[in-house]
């Protein structure tokens, strides 16, 4: 039984061989468990094809099944068969809707007319409060909050121990730079970030139960506070395991506090993608970048 069947793809530029998964299917999936509501994910849907995609439609869904949802960030150029899969859903389940999620309307679906539900951004309580109103319940008062997130994948997500997992260190960043559009900057410091025993927890829970100890990490900034990256760098010391990772760091944070290089590389930091800088002060001026050339 499964209320929500959820259709992804993979992070952007994925190749064949280096499949990535994105977080928000799975945080979705775990957060409306919380409420009763039985979902499963069915990925790397732009490497399966159209038939196989069928077939595991067919395998999860139920006479419970209030919605299959489709992420319309992450699937590349699969739109056509996404669009073929989708028809075959109304033909076959005329009573289960169609919804969308993602940082923008899908644009991918010729010859679907879309009902209108589409989920932007976060979407963890406005999708709970959706799915009680398809059972004409009101929902409770209970709201999703990232700094007290205790996020799990579980068996039926199949993890293999060589992956590199997801995983959500917090939601925002304190900085103000004005190029960035994310809704999410200038948080006030210790607002958006994730309590550090959770993450360990969820590191311990992976490592347990699929054997994994590869991360990309989902800040926008990983390195934007010393206090968080000297709790990360002691990951090995309290769980008596190292973990690798890759993630979105700042250079000049590094030069502005040379110690925290340290907790990068203690932390298992490995690879990592830094923001373009730029030589030129007026630009950097402009741009709220005090670093100087």
């Amino acid at each position: 039984m499964n209320h929500v069947i959820f259709l992804n793809g993979v992070w952007s530029n994925y190749q064949a061989y280096d499949l990535v998964r994105t977080i928000a299917p799975y945080q979705l999936k775990h957060w409306i468990s919380k409420f009763g509501f039985k979902s499963q994910v069915i990925d790397f849907c732009c490497v399966l094809s159209y038939k196989q995609i069928i077939e595991l439609l067919k395998k999860f869904i139920s006479d419970e099944t209030i919605a299959v949802g489709v992420s319309t960030n992450f699937l590349g150029s699969g739109g056509d068969k996404m669009s073929s899969v989708l028809r075959y859903v109304k033909a076959n389940y005329p009573n289960i809707k169609i919804i969308t999620g993602g940082a923008n309307r899908s644009t991918w679906m010729p010859g679907i007319r879309m009902p209108g539900i589409h989920f932007t951004g976060y979407s963890e309580d406005e999708l709970v409060a959706w799915l009680f109103a398809q059972q004409k319940k009101s929902p409770p008062n209970v709201k999703f909050d990232i700094t007290t997130s205790d996020h799990r994948f579980d068996d039926t997500d199949c993890i293999s121990p060589n992956e590199v997992l997801p995983i959500e260190l917090g939601r925002g960043c304190m900085f103000k730079c004005k190029f960035c559009n994310t809704p999410n900057k200038g948080k006030r410091k210790s607002t958006y970030q994730r309590n550090y025993q959770n993450i360990l927890d969820e590191i311990q829970w992976n490592k347990e139960q699929f054997g994994v100890t590869r991360y990309n990490f989902l800040d926008d900034t990983v390195n934007e506070d010393p206090i968080k990256l000297l709790n990360l760098s002691k990951i090995k010391e309290h769980l008596g395991f190292g973990i690798i990772w890759n993630g979105y760091i700042r250079a000049d944070l590094i030069w502005s506090n040379q110690k925290t290089a340290e907790y990068l590389i203690d932390s298992g930091m490995r690879t990592c993608f830094m923001g373009i800088e730029t030589f030129n002060k007026e630009a950097g001026d402009t741009i709220g970048k005090g670093w100087a050339p």
